[in-house]
């Protein structure tokens, strides 16, 4: 309406982070654009190591406090979808972390302004190694040395997922995204989903319901990310319509540096486990017999009870160990039947309604299973294998850079590594600025690496300029000084 408004149109632009075909053209239709230029840069985060696995709420607090310990000297965000969640799990690392000298950060909606900036501007100064938010905290975070980001549950899109996941490893340095999930997610956001919210109060009762069956579509495919076991960067990125990057890491490209024997990316959970091929046929046939004959009546895990043989009150009292069926699959774990059917329902054999509470019915291609030539077949973990090499922490990097070099040193690297950030640390905080403006974590690395000594030296190190060399190269380069003078006489 503004720019319609104005006597003549404007060239007009618009920009966006992590955009579908379907959201592109959404903002081209809502803006007018007239035959635009479009331009797409590619999705395709290759230093990110992404990780995504289930676990109980339990173990979901353990997993965050041991990988913060194990990551002490990293900055790293963890996300949680709820206010009560972000307190509760703020609390617990700080009286975990507190002994290890690890300093831990809130944010959320609920807390006050001047709160909120306080715990924002102590992360990007590096004060808080730790910070435990909702998806509030993040928009607008410059802070590039962000090693990891957790999510501590299901967030509500892929889009969103990919870009807060997305604010690790800003400098191009190796990072790590992990998704810790459950069935609680899943529940709380369908129940966030049919509570609405603010803006829906503005729509009428069609656009309504077409928000609400739109938000049940992306977190259909939320759940479609936690539970394939194919490549987790491929899935992402033919999500937001990128086939070629996509094509590239499922043939083992994405220039991963995964053992030999590797598929996929290699740099994803995924990738890294070796799955066998089990034939799950007849169980598949199973379900969806049962489902075909009572079509959207019960939910997965009922379902799953009843082929089972369970012996609850609830199968009882609505008389379901007297249907044809029941303890048809009773060989077979109640949570192993439940997974055959999810993924009956991600290939379209079975398919779920919508509401907090979903009734598993037929999908499209139910007929097929009554084909002899049916066959079902899963996937299922065997072992581990080695660990990417991009997966590992920043500063070991500065070890095999060092071999690399085969250059004589003195002293560790990452023993200088260390110093020269407390120094980074000592003159941000006197400038009162972030301190990645500084230097950043690489060149901190380079400044390892190359040990200069002059000036011309000093700006061959890749991120340091004519005017930070001016502004802080002799402190740091004392500082290199000294470290190699300390050690000279230990050697000696």
């Amino acid at each position: 309406e503004f720019i319609d408004s104005l006597p003549r149109r404007p060239i007009v632009a618009a920009f966006t982070a992590t955009a579908t075909e379907r959201v592109r053209a959404d903002i081209q239709q809502m803006l007018g654009l007239q035959n635009p230029a479009t331009v797409v840069t590619g999705f395709d985060r290759k230093n990110l190591y992404f990780g995504c696995e289930e676990m109980g709420d339990k173990a979901k607090a353990a997993w965050v406090r041991d990988y913060v310990i194990a990551h002490s000297s990293e900055s790293g965000i963890v996300y949680c979808s709820t206010r009560k969640t972000v307190d509760a799990l703020a609390g617990e690392l700080a009286e975990a972390l507190g002994p290890s000298g690890i300093r831990v950060g809130r944010y959320h909606a609920g807390m006050g302004n001047d709160a909120r900036r306080q715990s924002q501007r102590a992360f990007i100064d590096d004060d808080i190694q730790v910070m435990v938010a909702t998806n509030a905290f993040g928009m607008g975070i410059d802070k590039p040395n962000v090693r990891y980001v957790i999510h501590n549950n299901v967030p509500e899109s892929i889009e969103a997922y990919y870009q807060e996941a997305g604010r690790a490893g800003r400098d191009g340095d190796p990072a790590s995204c992990h998704l810790l999930w459950n069935g609680n997610d899943f529940r709380m956001r369908r129940f966030l989903i049919d509570r609405g919210d603010a803006a829906d109060e503005a729509l009428d009762d069609e656009q309504r319901a077409w928000a609400l069956q739109n938000r049940y579509r992306l977190l259909s495919q939320m759940e479609g990310y936690c539970n394939t076991t194919g490549c987790l960067r491929e899935y992402m990125l033919r999500y937001f319509g990128d086939e070629a990057a996509a094509e590239h890491a499922a043939a083992a490209g994405a220039g991963a540096t995964a053992t030999d024997d590797a598929e996929g990316c290699g740099n994803c959970s995924n990738c890294l486990t070796q799955f066998e091929v089990e034939d799950v046929t007849d169980m598949a046939r199973a379900a969806v017999r049962y489902v075909a004959a009572r079509p959207m009546r019960f939910g997965k895990s009922l379902i799953a009870d009843v082929l089972h043989g369970g012996n609850t009150e609830r199968i009882r009292q609505m008389h379901l160990d007297e249907d044809r069926g029941y303890g048809e699959l009773s060989s077979e774990s109640v949570g192993r039947i439940k997974d055959i059917i999810g993924q009956l329902c991600g290939r379209g054999y079975l398919a779920t309604s919508q509401g907090q509470y979903p009734v598993v019915g037929l999908g499209p291609r139910a007929v097929e299973v009554e084909d002899e030539a049916f066959a079902f077949t899963v996937k299922r973990r065997a072992s581990k294998r080695k660990a990417s090499a991009r997966a590992r922490r920043a500063v070991d990097l500065l070890r095999e850079e060092a071999e690399l070099d085969q250059r004589p040193r003195v002293g560790d690297d990452a023993e200088l590594f260390e110093r020269l950030r407390a120094l980074r640390k000592e003159i941000s905080t006197e400038l009162e600025m972030a301190p990645y403006m500084v230097f950043s974590d690489k060149a901190l690395r380079g400044l390892c690496r190359l040990r200069p000594q002059t000036r011309d030296e000093l700006i061959q190190v890749n991120g340091i300029g004519e005017k930070k060399a001016d502004a802080f190269g002799e402190q740091f380069m004392a500082a290199i000084e000294e470290f190699e003078s300390e050690h000279a006489r230990d050697g000696a």
